[in-house]
């Protein structure tokens, strides 16, 4: 009989294969309102078709097969069809439509392998010093580093006044960038960290190129070493906390 991780990964396979290959996603959003779209319905039916077929495999009880089968299509529909009313997909959105089976599959697995009992010691071993003081590192690399940044970065942004960049796209970028160098330096991929800065460096320069702004290219400059100087101290101080 597989384990209980190979059943976990199957059931998780099968959501994934059913919600994003299979073309039926699309179609629900044609109809108005949603809950009218057979596509809906035979969404929800594979996915519990999907999982009645794992479990009926993997484990071979046939009522908790059809249980579990009935609680995930039923899941799907509601969240599949709450996500098609709610107009143009968004981020938010589409995270919390599959947060809400990923948790019904948790939970499943959870009841199929009887590892109820043994699940708040697994959280209560996750809370460890080294897991929150990475929790901790990440979490400051984002927010509290943008603002010092930007804070820092203040007297000169008023000079050079606004630009024709994206909303909050400079924000997300250095996000993605911080979190990135963070978890380089964790992993000492240090190589990693000099091709980021490289490919950085490089697609600045493209748009700085034939502005002759140097005032620009200099903000430009202190903001991308600001926030590389404060992702690796961050990265480094738990790595040397880890190690002593």
């Amino acid at each position: 009989m597989p384990d209980s991780t190979t059943l976990l990964l199957a059931l998780l396979l099968g959501h994934v294969a059913v919600d994003f290959l299979l073309p039926l996603r699309q179609r629900i959003r044609t109809h108005t309102p949603a809950w009218r779209s057979p596509a809906l319905y035979l969404l929800a039916f594979a996915q519990g078709l999907a999982a009645l077929v794992i479990f009926a495999m993997l484990r071979g009880g046939l009522a908790f097969a059809c249980g579990a089968a009935l609680v995930l299509a039923s899941g799907r529909l509601l969240t599949a069809g709450w996500a098609a009313s709610r107009g143009p997909r968004t981020a938010a959105t589409l995270l919390l439509e599959h947060g809400v089976q990923v948790v019904l599959v948790l939970a499943l697995w959870l009841s199929s392998e009887r590892l109820w009992t043994s699940f708040p010691t697994f959280l209560q071993a996750q809370a460890s010093t080294h897991h929150l003081s990475i929790l901790l590192t990440y979490l400051v690399a984002f927010k509290p580093a943008s603002a010092l940044i930007g804070a820092l970065l203040k007297p000169w942004q008023e000079r050079l006044g606004t630009d024709d960049s994206l909303v909050n796209g400079g924000a997300f970028v250095g996000y993605l960038e911080r979190g990135l160098i963070v978890t380089f330096v964790l992993l000492d991929q240090w190589q990693a960290i000099g091709f980021l800065l490289t490919a950085k460096s490089i697609l600045r320069f493209n748009e700085l190129k034939g502005r002759n702004n140097r005032q620009r290219s200099e903000y430009v400059l202190l903001g991308t070493l600001l926030s590389f100087s404060l992702s690796i101290a961050l990265g480094l101080a738990v790595a040397l906390t880890q190690d002593a």
